[in-house]
């Protein structure tokens, strides 16, 4: 069994299989500052330094300290750590990427990103990747890493904020299970940049009363089709057509607010906002390929420019119809990040052969 995985020829990044060509003007280019690149502290982030700083490589590390799940007061379906708290999470990420002497964190904000040339170790000319941060810093390094999640807007209703990953919830896999048997109502707000949202929430409405609670309200501006109807009906979710207008709660209720009713009282609230991709603005300056708010990537997490990387909440695979934005699949794409980006550096050095191709 060889101690390193080999690249493999399928992977549309060809990278990992290649070495610096000679250039007579590589003395006259910037050095790089690091090996790898990380921007984002999250799940993604952290299990991409960790699994790089572990193989003695020199990473940087930079985080915004902005976490999608911050407001919610556990993380769940993590076997080890089921219901931990995010800022333990991200302590303990932290502390391991402290322990390791290869790895230096960055508290900052990355405003941009380009491909350019560089000198590497070996005195070789490559294509590296330059970011510059928010305090003026100019970063470079032969691998860039984005694991730099997506944000929900959760402005549309009022009060949704002020209760966001509390008693306003978006995902029955991530808190379905805290919200089981009580009163729950699904809200939707129709918006033509999102025409298949008001399909998305009426399965949700079905989902939460098949698996969670049998008293569910679905509250909704757009008029579900006659076979979501019948199905709705048979099931007993009462639905209410109109539009909502705000959320409020004190203590262990939620109030829904809507145009034409009265308070509606829950448990918790089940309401998907709008998202977009932390890293669209660097994914643009790149000319990364994009689906809709995230960054395309293979099954070693390369995107469309062989020396970046994605993972995480702003990344989706190809043939994909959308990222699977759970902690444990963000861990898993960091690490394979990770993994791929040690392997292109591994055979980029002058004294790994190529792997034969088949």
């Amino acid at each position: 069994m060889t101690s390193t995985p080999p690249p493999r020829p399928s992977s549309p990044g060809p990278a990992a299989c290649t070495q610096p060509a000679p250039d007579s003007d590589a003395h006259t280019l910037p050095a790089l500052d690091a090996e790898v690149i990380v921007v984002g502290g999250g799940a993604a982030g952290l299990s991409a330094a960790l699994v790089l700083g572990r193989q003695q490589r020199m990473v940087i590390a930079i985080d915004s300290g902005d976490y999608r799940n911050a407001p919610s007061p556990g993380i769940n379906m993590l076997p080890a750590a089921n219901g931990i708290a995010p800022k333990d999470y991200v302590r303990r990420g932290r502390a391991a990427l402290d322990a390791v002497d290869t790895v230096l964190r960055l508290h900052d904000h990355v405003t941009d990103a380009q491909v350019v040339r560089a000198r590497d170790e070996h005195g070789a000319a490559i294509d590296a990747v330059e970011v510059r941060v928010r305090s003026g810093r100019v970063i470079r390094a032969a691998r860039l890493i984005l694991a730099t999640g997506q944000h929900d807007h959760v402005s549309a209703i009022d009060g949704v904020a002020q209760l966001w990953g509390t008693k306003v919830l978006h995902c029955p896999y991530c808190h379905g299970f805290e919200a089981r048997g009580g009163r729950i109502v699904v809200v939707h707000r129709a918006d033509p940049a999102r025409p298949g949202a008001g399909m998305v929430a009426a399965y949700q409405a079905l989902y939460v009363r098949q698996r969670l609670s049998e008293h569910v309200v679905f509250v909704t501006d757009e008029e579900p089709s006659d076979e979501m109807a019948a199905a709705l009906t048979a099931l007993a979710v009462e639905v209410i057509q109109t539009r909502v207008t705000a959320i409020t709660g004190d203590g262990d209720e939620v109030t829904v607010h809507a145009q034409g009713h009265e308070g509606i009282v829950a448990d918790h609230v089940f309401f998907v906002p709008e998202s977009s991709a932390g890293g669209a603005g660097l994914a643009t300056s790149l000319g990364l390929e994009t689906q809709g708010p995230s960054i395309l990537v293979d099954d070693q997490q390369r995107t469309s420019n062989p020396v970046v990387f994605a993972a995480g909440d702003g990344a989706v695979p190809r043939g994909r119809p959308q990222a699977m934005t759970f902690v444990s699949q963000a861990q898993a794409q960091g690490q394979l990040a990770g993994l791929w980006a040690d392997q292109d550096l591994f055979f980029a050095h002058p004294h790994t052969p190529p792997f034969p191709q088949t």
